[in-house]
Protein backbone atom coordinates (compact mmCIF):
# COMPACT_ATOMS: atom_id res chain seq x y z
CA UNK A 1 0.00 0.00 0.00
CA UNK A 2 9.05 4.04 2.15
CA UNK A 3 12.60 7.26 4.25
CA UNK A 4 12.39 10.47 4.03
CA UNK A 5 15.37 13.24 3.66
CA UNK A 6 15.17 15.81 6.54
CA UNK A 7 17.79 18.44 5.59
CA UNK A 8 15.13 20.53 4.03
CA UNK A 9 15.06 23.76 5.83
CA UNK A 10 11.66 24.61 7.22
CA UNK A 11 10.61 27.82 5.24
CA UNK A 12 11.03 25.75 1.69
CA UNK A 13 9.20 22.78 3.49
CA UNK A 14 6.36 24.68 4.24
CA UNK A 15 6.33 25.99 0.62
CA UNK A 16 6.35 22.67 -1.04
CA UNK A 17 4.34 20.58 1.50
CA UNK A 18 1.19 21.52 -0.39
CA UNK A 19 2.35 20.27 -3.43
CA UNK A 20 3.81 17.31 -2.30
CA UNK A 21 0.75 16.32 -0.79
CA UNK A 22 -1.19 16.37 -3.59
CA UNK A 23 0.72 14.68 -5.95
CA UNK A 24 1.75 11.92 -3.99
CA UNK A 25 -1.76 11.05 -3.31
CA UNK A 26 -3.05 11.58 -6.45
CA UNK A 27 -1.62 8.28 -8.09
CA UNK A 28 -3.39 5.11 -9.10
CA UNK A 29 -5.30 3.36 -5.86
CA UNK A 30 -3.27 5.18 -3.70
CA UNK A 31 -3.07 5.37 -0.06
CA UNK A 32 -0.88 6.42 2.88
CA UNK A 33 2.32 4.50 3.09
CA UNK A 34 4.80 4.57 5.59
CA UNK A 35 8.35 6.20 5.56
CA UNK A 36 10.55 2.62 5.26
CA UNK A 37 11.97 2.12 1.56
CA UNK A 38 10.13 -1.41 1.07
CA UNK A 39 6.80 -2.22 3.02
CA UNK A 40 7.28 -5.60 3.95
CA UNK A 41 4.29 -8.43 5.32
CA UNK A 42 4.39 -11.45 7.33
CA UNK A 43 1.86 -14.21 7.11
CA UNK A 44 1.82 -17.55 7.84
CA UNK A 45 2.22 -20.44 5.42
CA UNK A 46 1.48 -23.29 6.95
CA UNK A 47 -2.00 -21.86 8.10
CA UNK A 48 -2.67 -21.41 4.00
CA UNK A 49 -4.89 -23.76 2.32
CA UNK A 50 -3.71 -24.49 -1.25
CA UNK A 51 -6.27 -24.60 -3.30
CA UNK A 52 -4.79 -27.78 -5.43
CA UNK A 53 -7.03 -29.14 -2.64
CA UNK A 54 -9.87 -27.41 -3.97
CA UNK A 55 -9.83 -28.74 -7.55
CA UNK A 56 -9.84 -31.95 -9.00
CA UNK A 57 -6.69 -33.02 -10.78
CA UNK A 58 -6.32 -34.29 -14.24
CA UNK A 59 -3.36 -37.10 -15.21
CA UNK A 60 -0.50 -34.74 -15.03
CA UNK A 61 -1.60 -32.79 -12.23
CA UNK A 62 -3.37 -29.99 -14.25
CA UNK A 63 -6.80 -28.95 -12.59
CA UNK A 64 -9.82 -29.23 -14.29
CA UNK A 65 -12.71 -26.97 -13.60
CA UNK A 66 -11.11 -24.84 -11.70
CA UNK A 67 -12.22 -21.16 -11.07
CA UNK A 68 -8.48 -20.32 -11.17
CA UNK A 69 -5.60 -21.78 -12.53
CA UNK A 70 -2.99 -23.02 -9.50
CA UNK A 71 0.14 -23.77 -9.56
CA UNK A 72 2.00 -27.31 -9.71
CA UNK A 73 2.25 -29.80 -7.35
CA UNK A 74 5.29 -29.49 -5.05
CA UNK A 75 6.04 -25.52 -6.16
CA UNK A 76 8.33 -24.38 -4.19
CA UNK A 77 7.86 -20.91 -2.25
CA UNK A 78 10.61 -18.05 -1.49
CA UNK A 79 9.67 -14.73 0.41
CA UNK A 80 10.62 -11.82 -1.54
CA UNK A 81 11.89 -8.80 0.13
CA UNK A 82 8.39 -7.71 0.70
CA UNK A 83 7.72 -11.31 2.38
CA UNK A 84 5.26 -12.17 -0.17
CA UNK A 85 5.67 -15.79 -1.25
CA UNK A 86 6.29 -16.61 -5.03
CA UNK A 87 7.15 -19.80 -7.04
CA UNK A 88 9.78 -20.39 -9.91
CA UNK A 89 9.29 -17.54 -12.68
CA UNK A 90 8.80 -18.50 -15.89
CA UNK A 91 8.93 -15.76 -18.69
CA UNK A 92 6.57 -16.37 -20.55
CA UNK A 93 2.63 -16.83 -21.36
CA UNK A 94 0.88 -13.36 -21.84
CA UNK A 95 -1.94 -11.75 -19.71
CA UNK A 96 -5.55 -11.13 -21.27
CA UNK A 97 -7.56 -7.76 -19.78
CA UNK A 98 -10.72 -9.57 -19.23
CA UNK A 99 -9.11 -11.87 -16.60
CA UNK A 100 -8.81 -8.61 -14.35
CA UNK A 101 -12.51 -7.11 -15.39
CA UNK A 102 -14.88 -8.22 -13.19
CA UNK A 103 -18.38 -9.26 -14.33
CA UNK A 104 -20.36 -9.83 -11.25
CA UNK A 105 -20.06 -7.60 -7.42
CA UNK A 106 -16.54 -8.90 -5.96
CA UNK A 107 -16.10 -8.40 -2.51
CA UNK A 108 -12.15 -9.23 -1.85
CA UNK A 109 -9.82 -9.12 1.89
CA UNK A 110 -6.29 -8.51 2.06
CA UNK A 111 -4.03 -7.74 4.34
CA UNK A 112 -2.26 -4.45 3.83
CA UNK A 113 0.64 -3.00 5.44
CA UNK A 114 2.20 0.51 4.70
CA UNK A 115 5.86 0.52 6.24
CA UNK A 116 4.64 2.18 9.33
CA UNK A 117 3.53 -0.53 11.42
CA UNK A 118 4.50 -3.84 12.07
CA UNK A 119 1.43 -5.36 11.55
CA UNK A 120 -1.20 -5.65 8.58
CA UNK A 121 -4.04 -3.89 8.31
CA UNK A 122 -7.54 -5.73 6.78
CA UNK A 123 -8.83 -4.19 4.29
CA UNK A 124 -12.05 -5.17 1.68
CA UNK A 125 -11.52 -4.30 -1.68
CA UNK A 126 -14.89 -4.06 -3.77
CA UNK A 127 -15.13 -4.14 -7.48
CA UNK A 128 -18.67 -3.17 -9.00
CA UNK A 129 -19.42 -2.70 -12.61
CA UNK A 130 -21.72 0.60 -12.95
CA UNK A 131 -24.86 1.49 -15.25
CA UNK A 132 -21.93 3.26 -18.13
CA UNK A 133 -20.03 0.24 -17.72
CA UNK A 134 -17.26 1.34 -15.98
CA UNK A 135 -15.75 -0.38 -12.66
CA UNK A 136 -15.77 1.30 -9.31
CA UNK A 137 -13.13 -0.23 -7.00
CA UNK A 138 -13.41 0.89 -3.52
CA UNK A 139 -10.72 -0.13 -0.72
CA UNK A 140 -12.21 0.63 2.98
CA UNK A 141 -9.91 -0.19 6.00
CA UNK A 142 -11.72 -2.90 8.30
CA UNK A 143 -11.60 -0.14 10.99
CA UNK A 144 -11.73 3.34 9.31
CA UNK A 145 -11.03 5.40 12.45
CA UNK A 146 -8.06 3.42 13.39
CA UNK A 147 -6.80 3.83 9.38
CA UNK A 148 -8.27 6.14 7.59
CA UNK A 149 -6.48 6.76 4.66
CA UNK A 150 -6.77 2.90 3.69
CA UNK A 151 -9.27 4.21 2.20
CA UNK A 152 -9.67 4.47 -1.65
CA UNK A 153 -11.90 4.82 -4.88
CA UNK A 154 -10.43 4.43 -8.48
CA UNK A 155 -13.02 4.14 -11.61
CA UNK A 156 -11.77 2.22 -14.01
CA UNK A 157 -12.99 1.86 -17.88
CA UNK A 158 -12.05 -0.53 -21.15
CA UNK A 159 -11.24 1.21 -24.38
CA UNK A 160 -12.25 0.44 -27.24
CA UNK A 161 -9.38 -1.63 -28.27
CA UNK A 162 -9.91 -3.32 -24.53
CA UNK A 163 -7.49 -1.85 -22.40
CA UNK A 164 -8.13 -1.16 -19.12
CA UNK A 165 -7.56 2.39 -17.37
CA UNK A 166 -8.05 4.99 -15.18
CA UNK A 167 -10.37 7.65 -15.25
CA UNK A 168 -10.63 8.87 -11.67
CA UNK A 169 -9.06 8.29 -8.36
CA UNK A 170 -9.61 9.71 -4.73
CA UNK A 171 -8.10 8.89 -1.34
CA UNK A 172 -7.09 11.25 1.36
CA UNK A 173 -9.49 13.76 0.71
CA UNK A 174 -7.79 13.80 -2.82
CA UNK A 175 -9.72 14.12 -5.98
CA UNK A 176 -7.63 13.07 -9.02
CA UNK A 177 -9.08 12.99 -12.42
CA UNK A 178 -6.86 11.32 -15.90
CA UNK A 179 -7.64 12.79 -19.22
CA UNK A 180 -6.29 11.25 -21.01
CA UNK A 181 -6.61 8.58 -18.85
CA UNK A 182 -3.75 6.39 -17.06
CA UNK A 183 -2.75 2.84 -18.20
CA UNK A 184 -3.34 0.14 -16.15
CA UNK A 185 -3.18 -2.60 -18.38
CA UNK A 186 -3.31 -3.43 -22.20
CA UNK A 187 -5.82 -5.46 -23.78
CA UNK A 188 -3.24 -8.09 -24.22
CA UNK A 189 0.27 -8.27 -22.55
CA UNK A 190 2.81 -10.85 -23.23
CA UNK A 191 5.69 -11.60 -21.17
CA UNK A 192 8.78 -9.60 -22.10
CA UNK A 193 6.58 -6.86 -23.93
CA UNK A 194 6.42 -3.19 -22.68
CA UNK A 195 4.01 -0.70 -23.40
CA UNK A 196 4.34 2.95 -22.74
CA UNK A 197 1.13 5.58 -22.65
CA UNK A 198 1.33 9.42 -22.03
CA UNK A 199 -1.10 10.80 -19.82
CA UNK A 200 -2.36 14.03 -17.77
CA UNK A 201 -3.54 14.17 -13.64
CA UNK A 202 -5.76 16.85 -12.66
CA UNK A 203 -5.78 16.54 -8.57
CA UNK A 204 -8.06 18.54 -6.47
CA UNK A 205 -7.99 18.68 -2.83
CA UNK A 206 -10.13 20.97 -0.17
CA UNK A 207 -6.94 21.13 2.28
CA UNK A 208 -3.92 21.34 -0.20
CA UNK A 209 -5.35 22.80 -3.18
CA UNK A 210 -5.27 21.92 -6.82
CA UNK A 211 -2.43 20.90 -9.75
CA UNK A 212 -1.80 19.62 -13.28
CA UNK A 213 0.45 17.37 -14.43
CA UNK A 214 1.66 15.65 -17.55
CA UNK A 215 3.62 11.84 -17.30
CA UNK A 216 3.67 8.40 -19.06
CA UNK A 217 3.32 5.31 -18.06
CA UNK A 218 5.09 2.07 -18.77
CA UNK A 219 3.25 -1.39 -18.61
CA UNK A 220 6.04 -4.71 -18.78
CA UNK A 221 4.63 -8.35 -18.65
CA UNK A 222 7.46 -10.97 -16.68
CA UNK A 223 5.76 -13.98 -17.17
CA UNK A 224 3.81 -16.37 -15.16
CA UNK A 225 4.67 -18.02 -11.87
CA UNK A 226 3.02 -19.13 -8.82
CA UNK A 227 2.42 -16.81 -5.66
CA UNK A 228 0.81 -17.77 -1.66
CA UNK A 229 -1.11 -16.46 0.07
CA UNK A 230 -3.62 -16.56 2.93
CA UNK A 231 -6.27 -17.07 0.37
CA UNK A 232 -3.93 -19.58 -1.25
CA UNK A 233 -2.15 -20.85 -4.03
CA UNK A 234 -2.62 -19.15 -7.28
CA UNK A 235 -1.00 -19.32 -10.78
CA UNK A 236 -0.43 -16.05 -11.87
CA UNK A 237 0.64 -13.47 -14.49
CA UNK A 238 3.25 -10.91 -13.15
CA UNK A 239 3.37 -7.52 -14.64
CA UNK A 240 4.76 -4.17 -13.61
CA UNK A 241 4.23 -0.70 -14.01
CA UNK A 242 6.67 2.78 -13.97
CA UNK A 243 4.88 5.72 -13.96
CA UNK A 244 6.17 9.50 -14.00
CA UNK A 245 4.46 12.81 -13.63
CA UNK A 246 5.29 16.28 -12.66
CA UNK A 247 3.58 19.07 -10.96
CA UNK A 248 5.15 22.60 -10.70
CA UNK A 249 8.98 21.50 -9.10
CA UNK A 250 7.73 18.22 -7.56
CA UNK A 251 8.37 14.79 -10.26
CA UNK A 252 6.54 12.06 -8.89
CA UNK A 253 7.64 8.40 -9.63
CA UNK A 254 5.30 5.22 -9.33
CA UNK A 255 6.15 1.36 -9.42
CA UNK A 256 4.18 -1.36 -9.06
CA UNK A 257 4.71 -5.12 -9.26
CA UNK A 258 1.12 -7.28 -9.23
CA UNK A 259 0.39 -10.99 -9.66
CA UNK A 260 -2.68 -11.65 -11.61
CA UNK A 261 -4.84 -14.75 -10.71
CA UNK A 262 -4.90 -16.22 -14.12
CA UNK A 263 -7.95 -18.54 -15.69
CA UNK A 264 -8.22 -22.40 -14.54
CA UNK A 265 -8.95 -25.17 -17.47
CA UNK A 266 -12.08 -24.74 -19.19
CA UNK A 267 -12.60 -21.10 -18.26
CA UNK A 268 -12.01 -17.84 -20.99
CA UNK A 269 -12.04 -14.54 -19.91
CA UNK A 270 -14.59 -13.85 -22.68
CA UNK A 271 -17.47 -16.40 -21.87
CA UNK A 272 -19.27 -13.64 -18.68
CA UNK A 273 -18.69 -16.64 -16.65
CA UNK A 274 -15.48 -15.55 -14.42
CA UNK A 275 -15.29 -14.89 -10.92
CA UNK A 276 -11.68 -14.33 -10.63
CA UNK A 277 -10.37 -12.22 -7.67
CA UNK A 278 -7.72 -10.11 -10.13
CA UNK A 279 -4.91 -8.85 -8.35
CA UNK A 280 -4.19 -11.29 -5.59
CA UNK A 281 -0.67 -9.99 -4.41
CA UNK A 282 1.03 -6.24 -4.87
CA UNK A 283 4.34 -4.20 -3.89
CA UNK A 284 3.78 -0.82 -4.51
CA UNK A 285 6.11 2.25 -4.37
CA UNK A 286 6.90 5.58 -4.93
CA UNK A 287 9.09 8.28 -4.79
CA UNK A 288 8.64 12.36 -4.59
CA UNK A 289 11.11 14.53 -5.80
CA UNK A 290 11.66 18.51 -5.40
CA UNK A 291 13.82 20.68 -7.98
CA UNK A 292 15.53 17.22 -8.25
CA UNK A 293 16.09 16.32 -4.46
CA UNK A 294 14.55 13.50 -2.52
CA UNK A 295 11.55 14.51 -0.79
CA UNK A 296 10.23 11.41 0.20
CA UNK A 297 9.86 7.78 -0.14
CA UNK A 298 6.53 5.18 0.25
CA UNK A 299 5.66 1.71 -0.21
CA UNK A 300 3.01 -0.94 0.37
CA UNK A 301 2.57 -4.40 0.49
CA UNK A 302 -0.99 -6.09 0.25
CA UNK A 303 -2.07 -9.88 -0.06
CA UNK A 304 -5.10 -11.97 -0.84
CA UNK A 305 -6.63 -13.10 2.55
CA UNK A 306 -10.15 -14.14 1.96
Amino acid sequence: MPGNAQNTSVPVRRALLPIGLVVLLAGVGVGVYGCRTLATIDYDARDITPAQSLAAEGPSGATTGAAHAVPAPGTVYTARDSGILVGPLAETGALDAGVFWPEVVRDDRFLMSNGEDDAAIMVTRTMRVQDDGSVEVVRAPEDPEAAPDFGARTVLARTLEGEVVVRFNQASKIESTFDPASLFLPASLEAGESVERPFTVDAVGPRFGTGTGEGSITVTGHGTQGVRTPAGDFEAFVFSSESSFQIGPATISRTRRAWVALPGNGTDASDGEMDLPGIVAEESGQTVKVFGIAFSKKAWVSVLAE
